[in-house]
């Protein structure tokens, strides 16, 4: 490990969404679903029939919210996010693993020895879940020698070797969310997001019209809309593609 080590319990839990596509139609608007992820309020974000079945094979007793650690998806270029867990005061039971659980419950995308059979699916993800900060020790060694450099982890760039020494990286179907560490909590309404929001990216020309819809929806009283956009305006930025500006925050994250 190299003498000045980089560390997980530096890297934010990411969040983000893509442009939205031609055609397509979705539950909620786009400033809703970012309101509710900014205010904890994640009852109402509908889980993907995909999410669910991955849910329903893997015995995972309640919904999650998902997030990405420490990396942000390309795609995300319409907004991101980046949340903190508090290290000395976890507000519910927080759940990591070292790979994406919906590719490996729905089979074909990691390559496990010895193969894994449907119904154990369930057991190998639960004993490659850590709870809370249980995932920053066995993370910051893996950063520190499964890369060239720590910073490749968010650029990227395919790991010498993956986090759980069963799987092999060669033999992956799967793209980067076969290595990209895996953050998850109950999907519920919270008075307020469990993980602190430590940073927003706002595709060009988008905060504006996330603010005017945050003055006018009825699903929080008029001083709890002024103290959103204020803290919003505090911690948010607007960058040509919100992913890119995400990359370049999470490279300083791991900075010596």
């Amino acid at each position: 490990m190299p003498k000045t080590a980089a560390s997980a319990s530096s890297l934010s839990w990411i969040q983000g969404m893509r442009p939205p596509r031609e055609g397509e139609a979705h539950a909620l608007s786009w400033q809703e679903l970012l309101f509710r992820r900014l205010t904890g309020r994640w009852e109402g974000i509908p889980s993907g029939e995909n999410t669910l079945h991955a849910e329903a094979i893997l015995g995972f007793p309640q919904r999650m919210t998902y997030f990405f650690i420490g990396r942000c998806v390309p795609s995300f270029g319409s907004n991101a996010i980046a949340s903190h867990p508090d290290r000395n005061a976890w507000p519910v039971r927080a759940l990591s693993t070292p790979f994406d659980t919906g590719a490996l419950a729905k089979g074909g995308k990691i390559a496990v020895e010895p193969e894994l059979k449907a119904a154990t699916c369930k057991a190998y993800v639960s004993n490659h879940t850590y709870v809370n900060e249980g995932y920053i020790d066995p993370m910051t060694t893996w950063l520190n020698t499964a890369f060239k450099s720590p910073t490749d982890y968010p650029d990227g760039r395919k790991p010498r070797h993956h986090a759980v020494s069963g799987i092999r990286l060669d033999q992956c179907a799967g793209d980067d969310r076969v290595w990209t560490w895996e953050g998850r909590l109950p999907t519920t309404d919270y008075p307020e997001s469990p993980l602190p929001v430590r940073r927003v990216f706002f595709s060009s020309g988008s905060r504006q019209p996330y603010m005017d819809w945050v003055r006018a929806t009825n699903l929080a009283t008029m001083s709890e809309r002024t103290m959103h956009m204020r803290q919003v305006y505090a911690y948010s930025d607007e960058v040509d593609d919100a992913a890119l500006g995400m990359l370049d925050f999470l490279r300083g994250e791991l900075a010596p």
